[in-house]
């Protein structure tokens, strides 16, 4: 919790992509994350480790995720610069 600050101050280190990450959305112990390779990745927060790629280049956006948001019954809702909302 962010009141206490992190349980390891020199943090966890994810490699997601070779892209920059563009946006993020975090619910209960979830995190995604909006890349510039066109992906999304759900990452486990307790774990600190990727749970999940949500879509690719090939399935989902064709061009950067710009953002993106949890929906109150646990989907993802995403948007990207191709002017697509992937649900």
């Amino acid at each position: 919790r962010f009141e206490r600050g992190p349980s390891d101050t020199r943090g966890t280190l994810l490699d997601l992509s070779d892209r920059p990450n563009c946006c993020i959305s975090v619910r209960g112990n979830e995190a995604v994350i909006g890349s510039t390779d066109h992906a999304l990745y759900g990452i486990d927060i307790q774990k600190g480790r990727k749970s999940r790629t949500l879509y690719t280049k090939q399935a989902g956006h064709s061009e950067w995720v710009t953002c993106v948001t949890h929906l109150p019954d646990g989907r993802v809702l995403s948007g990207g610069m191709d002017s697509k909302l992937c649900l």
